[in-house]
């Protein structure tokens, strides 16, 4: 039973409900219906209001603390590695368009062609920002979000907690021999 995902609670919940009662479970836009889906098929009655929606914030502190020397990166849900995503993914086509606009007059090769991205490498993703940190997650749900959107991480907190995450990474940049 112990996991945190949508089949973890489905699975708690269905050991403790009976199927004529109701539940309510607000969630955020991104959330894929899968915990509704499974208590459904059980003949639970189930209610998902969209309650949230979990949007991009500001890019200029993530751009920002991207620019300092860094050792590690975590996430802690999916949602925060899509979020990250669409900010350095934004400014790289913010970036390439000014660079086009730039390069235009003087009839220079396209920076969009060219594959460029505002951290300098000729890649066109994400994936380019974090390449030589440290990627931990606080478990499976979101190890599975890095997997299809930036990269595998290279840790994962044995269990989904802060703690665990933060002793999880702590141990890694050891075994790194990294020093703040």
């Amino acid at each position: 039973m112990g996991t945190t995902d949508a089949k973890g609670l489905a699975s708690s919940l269905l050991l403790r409900l009976a199927p004529t009662q109701r539940v309510i479970h607000p969630r955020s836009q991104q959330a894929d219906g899968s915990l509704a889906a499974r208590l459904a098929l059980a003949g639970v009655q189930i209610h998902d209001p969209i309650a949230y929606d979990s949007t991009v914030a500001n890019p200029a502190p993530v751009l920002a603390a991207l620019t300092a020397p860094l050792a590690a990166i975590t996430f802690t849900s999916g949602s925060a590695v899509t979020g990250f995503r669409a900010i350095v993914e934004k400014t790289t086509i913010r970036a390439a368009e000014t660079q086009e606009r730039r390069a235009a007059p003087t009839g220079r090769q396209s920076y969009r062609k060219k594959g460029n991205n505002v951290f300098g490498a000729d890649t066109g993703n994400a994936c380019q920002a974090i390449q030589n940190l440290l990627v931990a997650s606080i478990g499976p749900t979101t190890s599975a979000v890095l997997q299809e959107q930036l990269r595998p991480p290279d840790i994962e907190a044995p269990v989904p907690s802060f703690a665990a995450l933060a002793a999880a990474v702590a141990h890694a940049l050891t075994q790194r021999n990294f020093s703040p």
